[in-house]
Formats: C-alpha cells, sequence, structure tokens
C-alpha cells in the first residue's frame, strides 16, 4: 500500500523539477509534470518492495527503474539533460529513506526511448537487480564529519574574478544562461557542473569537446577539495572553501 507523506513527495517533486531545471515544463507543456514522475517513483518503489531478508525489519525496495518516452521526449530530454539518469538515481537513495526501506545496492535507472509511448506519457517499471552470491552490502544512513555545506566556497576565476557557490548545482560553460558563463572559445557552451553532494562539491565534466582538467589530470567527475585547480579550455579556475571538519553530515556508506 502507498504511503508516503505529502511532505516526502513534494520534496521529491522538487527535487526532480530542479534537477531537470525546468525540462519537465519547457519540452512537454503540461502533459508530463514532475509531479506525475515523482508520484510513480514513490509507488513503484514501495510496490516492488520484497519482504525483509535478515534481521533488518524494513523490506527490501528494487534499484533497477527504467522510464520510457516517446522517442522525440527522450531524445530532447536526454539532449538538455544527458546526466538525468545518474541524478536520478542518488535520489532515490533519500526515497528509499522517506519511504522506510532498505537498498541492497545502488539503485540504477535507465531512460529508454519506446515508439509506442505516446507524446507526454511515460511507463515505469522497477525491478530487483540480480544479487552477486554471498554479497551483503546495504546502503545506511550513517553520521560522517564533513560539513553539511562547505563554509566560504568560492571559485577564482584566472587570478582574478571571484564567484561564491550557494547553489546545490552551479553550471559552467560559454552559453549566457550558465550559472557561471565563462568567455573562452575553448570552452563548451555547456562545460561541466558541480554538484553539492552530502556536503561536498563534486565535479562533473559534461560531455566536453575539449575535456576537464583539474590538477592537470584529465577528469569527468571529481570530488573536490580547497585549493583544487580546475582547468576548461585556456581557463583556470581555483576552487576555495573552509569547511569545518568538526560538523556533521548525513551520508550514506556501502557496509
Amino acid at each position: 500500500m502507498f504511503c508516503m507523506n505529502d511532505l516526502g513527495l513534494a520534496r521529491l517533486e522538487a527535487q526532480i523539477e530542479f534537477l531537470v531545471e525546468g525540462a519537465f515544463t519547457q519540452l512537454f507543456g503540461r502533459r508530463l509534470q514532475p509531479h506525475d514522475l515523482a508520484l510513480q517513483l514513490a509507488r513503484a518503489m514501495e510496490d516492488g518492495a520484497e519482504p525483509a531478508q535478515s534481521k533488518d525489519p524494513r523490506p527490501v525496495a528494487p534499484d533497477d527503474f527504467v522510464i520510457e518516452l516517446n522517442p522525440t521526449e527522450h531524445a530532447r530530454i536526454l539532449n538538455s539533460q544527458p546526466m538525468l539518469e545518474g541524478l536520478l538515481a542518488d535520489h532515490l537513495v533519500e526515497l528509499a529513506n522517506n519511504l522506510h526501506l532498505r537498498l541492497l545496492q545502488s539503485p540504477s535507472v535507465h531512460i529508454n526511448a519506446n515508439s509506442a509511448i505516446e507524446q507526454g506519457d511515460f511507463r515505469l517499471t522497477a525491478t530487483h537487480q540480480t544479487r552477486v552470491k554471498g554479497s551483503t552490502s546495504v546502503l545506511e544512513r550513517i553520521e560522517t564529519p564533513v560539513s553539511l555545506t562547505p563554509v566560504n566556497a568560492h571559485l577564482v576565476i584566472d587570478g582574478g574574478r571571484s564567484e561564491m557557490l550557494i547553489s546545490p548545482l552551479v553550471t559552467l560553460g560559454r552559453s549566457h544562461d550558465n550559472t557561471i558563463v565563462l568567455d573562452d572559445p575553448y570552452v563548451s557552451r555547456y562545460h561541466a557542473q558541480l554538484r553539492l553532494r552530502f556536503g561536498v562539491y563534486t565535479f562533473f565534466d559534461i560531455h566536453s569537446q575539449a575535456g576537464s582538467f583539474i590538477n592537470d589530470v584529465r577528469v569527468h567527475e571529481h570530488r573536490l577539495q580547497s585549493g583544487d585547480v580546475i582547468r576548461l579550455g585556456h581557463t583556470r579556475i581555483l576552487y576555495l572553501d573552509e569547511s569545518d571538519a568538526g560538523s556533521t553530515q548525513v551520508g550514506f556508506a556501502v557496509d
């Protein structure tokens, strides 16, 4: 029986809307809304839960989700947000905790095209991934000694301009609709993102043409530390923060 509280559902809906940065409204108009997907994800997770398999009394949540869209809308939304699958998977961990369900491994999300789906509709299925025999990996909520948000996190661009980081999602690129616009012809229009994950900014290259380098090493994903030097095109960006190692933050670990 579906029992996610209204607050939890509203939060998930807001997260999905934030993840796609308005893409639902821009791409689908009123035909497909974040509320629809949030509700179906929550229902699929709870409806697919299996009885507890250990001393932990929580039911086991499904961890493999497939979202099918009309091919036209599939192409448009993934072109707009190519990393949406991974972002949604991250938030399914929080959803499982809101529903008091247990995850045996990190969830995965696949967004596929299906010509049988009409525009504005979607199909969602949730299953349990095949478990490795003897595996006991479980995602658990723990307290870790990391600040909930980095203190005074900011970027220093080419040794001059300083940009404070106050949003959980920061985009960098040449296009003027990025959070931080870089006037560099060697930087892609949408080059990279910084995402706040468990109190720490993580850098992601968004399939840029020239690539991204941190401390002179090419990276696709990198957990930022104060003093890291990011190079995008000919632009050098210094990441700095003053995080207090004594504070705590809620995260997840694999046991």
